[in-house]
């Protein structure tokens, strides 16, 4: 996802209008601004980028407050991005890919993968994939340790009843 690049951005609005959800969202966006003046409509949460002409949606990371597109639940288009093996993805999971398995700092945990996902793009729902496309991360599954949960008992405790001491 190359910001500066024209062509990402005209196949990013064609794909936002092909996609039923974002289609909505836009629909939405542009009957509050045919009803009234531009001054009195709520655009807090979501706006048209005049230069890109793309849906952006405001999101609040630690320190500021960032307009990211958002993101459409279809294929990009072209066979511009594909998978390892060689399958087209959609716009939503080339993202999660993108914040999941950077090059620098491969297959971050959920925390970390979230908080890249934030800063990058933006869809209804976006948690809930997230979370999905974590569990079927083969290299995470075969790679990363599970947490443990820590001991319910004093082990000092357990070590008293074997020794039998004076202060239990």
């Amino acid at each position: 996802l190359t910001e500066g690049n024209r062509e990402y951005f005209s196949k990013l609005q064609i794909a936002q209008l092909e996609c039923e959800e974002t289609a909505k969202l836009i629909e939405t966006y542009r009957k509050k601004l045919a009803d009234g003046p531009v001054e009195e409509v709520d655009t807090s949460s979501y706006r048209i980028d005049p230069e890109t002409i793309v849906l952006m949606r405001r999101v609040q990371v630690p320190g500021a407050d960032i307009w990211v597109p958002v993101l459409p639940n279809v294929m990009i288009p072209d066979g511009d991005f594909e998978n390892g093996d060689g399958t087209l993805v959609t716009w939503r999971k080339h993202a999660f890919d993108q914040a999941h398995r950077s090059f620098l700092n491969p297959h971050k945990g959920p925390g970390p993968t979230y908080q890249a996902l934030k800063r990058m793009a933006y869809w209804p729902g976006m948690h809930k994939d997230k979370e999905i496309w974590l569990n079927e991360c083969r290299v995470c599954h075969q790679y990363r340790t599970t947490a443990r949960l820590a001991p319910m008992r004093s082990t000092l405790a357990s070590l008293n009843q074997v020794y039998k001491t004076p202060w239990r």
